[in-house]
Parts: C-alpha cells; structure tokens; sequence
C-alpha cells in the first residue's frame, strides 16, 4: 500500500464509503519536508492531563513498549499547549525501529527530529515538555477524534463525525497529508487505488494531447 499516494488511497476510501476518506486533518511534517513518505501499523497512545488520577499508568514508558516497524500515534488533550514528543523520544523510538510519530497535538526540539531524520508529524509545535502538564496513560487502545472536515449536520443525528483508529490499522503520511486505513480494508483500498491510479493514468494522457477536461473525465471516470 506503501506505493500509493494518500491522495489515492483517501479516493479508494471514498468509494468503499468510508466518508472521512482516512483523512485525519491540519497534520504537518515538523522533521524535513523531503522525508519519504511514511507508512505502517499504529501503536495507539493516549495522553492525558497530568494531574488526572482517574486515568490509569502504564507498566513501562509508551517508546519502550511501542513495537519495531510501527507508528506511533499520539492523541495529546484539546487545547494542550505542551509537547507530547521530543528529540530524546526520538532516539529511543529510532532504537527500537520505529518508523515515525504522528501526534494529533504538539512536538518540540524541531532541529533533533530534522539532524535523525525521523518522521514527526503534528498539529503544531511548543517549546513545553510533557510533565507537569501531560503524561502517558491508555496504550495499544483505539483512539477517537473528531473529524472538522465532515459537516454532517443535515443528518438526523447531532453527534459530530468522528474517527476511530485501532490498534494495527494502517498510516499512510506524505507531503499531502496524513490517512488511516482499517486494517480490514486494506486489500479493498489496495484494489481501488490500483484501479483510479490507472484510471487517472488514462486522463493525464488525454489532458496531455489537449483534450478537454471536462470530456476527459465524462469518458474516463465512470
């Protein structure tokens, strides 16, 4: 699936009706903008406020127990203004094989992650470390998150849209963004992206010889 852009795989997403299309919105590569895309299984972590006790601790330290080959996904609390990974994180992560951090939240020590060339994908970043403001707390558990791109309002429900990712679904980050993808879907989306890269294959050959787009993609994408 690793050979397929986010783009295509948002599309195939589409198609299966998966109506977020993976998307997880307004992420940002804070290492270097000529990273190669980054993709594998997610470990979960959830992060909470520091001082909420109803929360429970883990055994081990998140990096530890994140396993070889992953990504590590962070969910930091709405609105911390802290970080929730920085450039000893990353060290440790690169020494047990991780392949990158996504942090749906903040990161700091910007030039560490850049000098390791490590993946850190984030909402934004801070010069403020975890403690006293965060810790660690739910591993290898499904993390849920709102999704601001889908306006379901004219639904019957009020509920807003969210996400759900699990343990071992699949992260596919480029220069366009950042997607998710079930871990049962993903022969599906595999299928489908193969089918609208060569669709899409066919529509750039017709553009090039000067046909309409409009035309082109009456004829192209039924």
């Amino acid at each position: 699936m690793d050979k397929f852009t986010t783009c295509e795989i948002s599309d195939a997403l589409l198609k299966l009706n998966v109506k977020s299309g993976g998307y997880i919105p307004d992420l940002q590569c804070f290492s270097t903008p000529s990273s190669p895309p980054l993709f594998g299984p997610i470990f979960p972590v959830t992060m909470v406020p520091f001082s909420d006790s109803t929360f429970p601790r883990p055994s081990q330290h998140f990096v530890d127990a994140s396993p070889s080959g992953s990504i590590i996904l962070i969910s930091s609390p709405q609105g911390a203004k802290s970080s929730s990974w920085g450039g000893l994180m990353t060290l440790g992560a690169k020494g047990r094989g991780v392949k990158g951090v996504v942090v749906l939240g903040r990161v700091r020590d910007l030039e560490e992650h850049r000098k390791e060339g490590f993946p850190v994908y984030a909402y934004d970043h801070s010069t403020l470390p975890q403690a006293p403001f965060t810790r660690p707390s739910l591993l290898n558990e499904p993390i849920t998150l709102p999704l601001p791109h889908l306006d379901l309002s004219s639904s019957s429900s009020d509920d807003i849209p969210t996400m759900t990712i699990n343990s071992g679904d699949y992260l596919l980050a480029d220069i366009d963004g950042v997607v998710v993808v079930p871990k049962e879907l993903v022969e599906a989306v595999i299928q489908g992206a193969e089918e609208r890269r060569m669709i899409d294959a066919l529509c750039e050959e017709d553009l090039r010889k000067g046909r309409g787009v409009a035309e082109t993609f009456k004829d192209r994408r039924k």
